[in-house]
């Protein structure tokens, strides 16, 4: 995967991850590897989850905390792993969340993105915003990766808001009343391509 990148590397202006890309303080690797049952490393905070997780919570925007008892272990470590390494290499990554971006993109919600009614939605929500999308139905997998890189564009632009705090990572998401801010209108391109 890291091949594909460095064929972009000079005309990447982002690169949007969809995973946690910081970990809360106290908590090292070994407590996402699913292995191990239970390493002696223990949150320093005494909350759980990432400064940010919690923010985007109290934000009513749900989603899974990153903890050692987290069910997503091994992605979790991939996601982390993936994140240091496109970093060391030179690439300009962001934690992008993609239900964070539908919750303020579509506020009046959307079906679940597992069901064809969902994606569906999603497709034409998409649309709505003047985003080419390619033909055919795509898979809540397909439509994520849209909304991350959707999400970079927006950050190219000034229009999302960092969540969370550098030590443990900051997730991406479009500002409140993002569709206020679009007025419907395609917006032009500030920097290269994103993914």
């Amino acid at each position: 995967m890291l091949d594909f990148f460095e064929g972009y590397k000079e005309d990447l202006a982002y690169i949007g991850l969809d995973g946690p890309c910081g970990i809360p303080r106290g908590l090292d690797l070994c407590c996402f590897d699913p292995r191990i049952n239970d390493c002696a490393c223990r949150e320093s905070s005494g909350q759980k989850g990432r400064i940010a997780e919690r923010e985007l919570a109290r934000r009513g925007i749900g989603c899974f905390f990153t903890t050692k008892k987290a069910f997503a272990k091994a992605w979790i470590r991939r996601s982390l792993n993936l994140f240091r390494i496109l970093k060391e290499r030179g690439f300009p990554v962001l934690e992008v969340y993609p239900y964070g971006t539908k919750r303020r993109l579509f506020p009046g919600g959307l079906p679940k993105k597992a069901t064809l009614r969902g994606r569906i939605a999603l497709q034409e929500g998409l649309s709505s915003l003047d985003i080419e999308l390619p033909e055919g139905r795509l898979s809540h997998n397909e439509l994520d990766a849209l909304i991350g890189a959707y999400t970079c564009y927006l950050y190219s632009q000034g229009l999302t808001e960092e969540i969370g705090e550098e030590e443990d990572g900051k997730i991406l998401i479009p500002v409140p009343g993002i569709r206020r801010n679009l007025k419907n209108e395609p917006l032009e391109r500030k920097e290269g391509p994103l993914v």
